[in-house]
């Protein structure tokens, strides 16, 4: 085929009527370079970067300006809370919670943009643009903090009303004309048939293509077939849980609690305090280093990663649940310092979000209304579980230490965890299914023999089972192994922790290695077993020598041994001379 002209695109109308109107045609992609993986619309052609500029301009800035207003407004809530609300409006019980379950009102605004985001672009681009679009709201707190320091400072008693007041005032002045905007650029769907008023029609046709070159389904009308379909896809139930998990599983924003805690009567920490501006904005350094960090994972995970999106959430359920544990374990007071910036770090894992929802989105690319209905789903299920569960695990009461709310963090990170390798592995399992039923039909449901997979399996029924067998007792006694030679409550969920995302991993690319070469041999599986073996044995060998000189060492130190740890202090065994290895 010949080289495609800079200004023109394979999905132009030119190019699909040279096609005679056929759906097949090669799709010619970009020239991959430097400045692609800085913003994807410069490599090209002239008529998409065109297309895309006016798609940001009116989707993006639209819904990026709505939902900074949107959490603008939500946060000053918190900020006026802890400003002089709670004194001038007596709300002295949990009250702060039960007001913000208000805002679930709003809860349809962000499923709505990400289904939108998904109707117009394309993998390769929505992953950044929603992040984009999410981390305007996170800009929107962090505005809250500074914006209310300065009403503080600034308006507090003109008009007679309190500082706090007014940037509720302000917020409603400026959201009106944003209203407006979306009334007048808010646009169709490309496949919804009716062209929006600010596209030509060759860009209409173009944006439609784009869809169907990669998958997006148009709109269907449902029936009784569709509904059983939906509902019996494994899809509708694990993908709305994942996002229902992460949005409810990380830490909330207790540092600006904490701070005021300093001003109490009597002190925790005599001769410590802080001014009103200070726990405003000591807390925005969290949502600075969040923001950085999630913009980041954006651009990789469009970029270098090329659409992959579980990385980045296995990696922000393993930081959050790092950070969630450190925070639940400092002490208050005894190190000040330390505490701020284990706070600051807190939420450097918290963005996966929006590359969840992308996921979904792509997930569902063949099944317009599934995308729609579990996009939304899962963001109001999330909503749903907000306005219910801090009433019982994130009380106003229980701040600054929030026990329960850390545990509660603790454990959803890692549920998250599980749920996103349980997806993983459903998604390679249809994968695998896909192309064996491409592949000349080689899989019958009704007839179990005629499957290759199972004529495989059943060669030597016997050796496999007794080898399975052995692999799961070997896999348990190493799991005791582990937890029995740790001690401190911090370091053994630590441990247990990071041994349950290792089995996650391990569930995920064992499959992919063991398919690396073709069965029944299986070259590539066998190989890695026995590279994994030879780890083992190495591992396991160095580890009960340098356990046995610990244990050793630790007698000889003591005269003895010594059994005399209690169980109450959260002492890790490096810190416990007196706890003694199991071997």
């Amino acid at each position: 085929m010949g080289r495609v002209e800079e200004n023109t695109t394979i999905y132009s109308p030119d190019a699909e009527a040279g096609c005679n109107g056929s759906q097949d045609q090669l799709i010619v992609e970009p020239v991959k370079t430097w400045r692609g993986h800085i913003w994807d619309t410069w490599e090209l052609p002239k008529d998409q970067r065109w297309l895309l500029f006016k798609v940001d301009a009116f989707v993006l800035t639209f819904a990026s300006i709505g939902y900074f207003l949107k959490n603008l407004d939500l946060y000053n809530v918190t900020n006026a809370f802890l400003s002089g609300m709670e004194e001038d409006l007596q709300m002295y019980s949990n009250q702060l919670v039960t007001s913000t379950s208000i805002y679930t009102v709003g809860s349809g605004f962000y499923p709505g943009i990400h289904y939108l985001l998904g109707s117009w672009y394309t993998p390769r681009e929505i992953g950044k643009r929603a992040m984009i679009f999410w981390l305007a709201g996170s800009i929107g707190q962090l505005f809250s903090g500074f914006l209310q320091a300065a009403a503080y400072t600034n308006l507090r008693g003109v008009g007679g009303y309190a500082g706090w007041r007014w940037l509720f005032i302000v917020d409603g002045i400026i959201t009106l004309p944003l209203a407006l905007m979306g009334f007048l650029f808010f646009p169709n769907l490309p496949q919804g048939g009716k062209r929006t008023w600010w596209t030509t029609e060759a860009e209409h046709i173009l944006s439609v293509k784009r869809m169907q070159t990669i998958g997006r389904a148009g709109t269907e009308h449902w029936t009784w077939a569709k509904v059983k379909r939906i509902s019996l896809s494994w899809h509708t139930y694990l993908l709305p849980l994942l996002y229902i998990v992460w949005n409810n599983g990380g830490p909330q924003p207790a540092m600006g609690y904490w701070l005021k805690s300093f001003n109490r009567s009597p002190p925790p920490v005599p001769g410590t305090s802080f001014t009103v501006p200070q726990i405003n904005n000591l807390p925005l350094t969290t949502t600075g280093l969040f923001i950085v960090m999630a913009f980041i994972w954006g651009w990789l995970s469009d970029g270098l990663c090329r659409g992959a999106r579980w990385p980045f959430i296995y990696a922000g359920a393993v930081m959050t649940l790092i950070f969630t544990i450190l925070m639940r374990q400092m002490p208050l007071y005894e190190n000040i310092h330390g505490r701020k910036v284990v706070y600051w770090l807190s939420n450097l894992g918290f963005g996966a979000g929006p590359l969840i929802l992308s996921w979904i989105n792509e997930i569902c690319s063949a099944d317009t209304e599934k995308r729609a209905l579990l996009v939304a789903m899962g963001n109001d299920l999330a909503y749903v579980v907000q306005a219910v569960a801090p009433n019982f695990v994130w009380k106003t009461t229980d701040y600054p230490a929030a026990k329960k709310g850390y545990l509660w963090s603790i454990i959803l990170q890692i549920l998250l965890i599980g749920v996103t390798a349980t997806i993983q592995l459903l998604l390679w399992r249809d994968k695998k299914k896909a192309a064996l039923v491409e592949s000349e039909g080689l899989i019958t449901p009704s007839r179990e023999s005629d499957n290759p997979v199972m004529q495989i399996i059943d060669v030597d029924k016997n050796k496999a089972v007794h080898a399975k067998v052995t692999l799961v007792a070997a896999g348990g006694l190493a799991v005791s192994l582990v937890v029995s030679n740790v001690a401190g409550h911090t370091k053994k969920v630590t441990v247990s922790v990071t041994t349950f995302v290792w089995y996650c991993a391990g569930n995920v690319m064992g499959p992919e290695i063991s398919d690396a070469s073709p069965g029944p041999e299986y070259h590539a599986g066998f190989v890695g077993s026995c590279i994994c073996l030879c780890c083992l044995v190495v591992i396991a060998t160095a580890a009960h020598i340098m356990l046995r000189r610990e244990n050793a060492k630790r007698n000889k130190a003591l005269g003895g041994h010594a059994d005399l740890h209690s169980i109450d202090e959260d002492l890790s065994d490096m810190n416990n001379q007196n706890f003694r290895y199991v071997l």
